[in-house]
């Protein structure tokens, strides 16, 4: 008698292991195939933000030329890293 008590005890402790671990498969199914959804509309070209550069005069850095133009290192490498990001 006690050995069949025993074995439905351990039954019972195995089904509730194997509740348990079907239910933590089900969540990590879910929480990676969330992830797997289409995103083909977020993927969009939308508008570039307008980014805005303020400095100060610090020549040869950056300066303003004899016309009021803003010029030196830092404007001529701003210019061609905007450049090539397509602004």
């Amino acid at each position: 008698m006690k050995k069949s008590k025993k074995i439905v005890r351990d039954r019972r402790k195995m089904k509730g292991q194997r509740v348990i671990a079907g239910i933590l498969l089900v969540g990590i199914l879910a929480v990676t195939l969330t992830g797997c959804k289409n995103t083909y509309s977020s993927k969009k070209e939308t508008k570039k933000p307008v980014i805005t550069l303020g400095s100060d005069s610090y020549p040869p850095y950056n300066y303003l030329d004899e016309d009021g133009v803003p010029t030196g290192i830092d404007v001529e490498l701003a210019t061609e890293a905007f450049k090539r990001m397509g602004y």
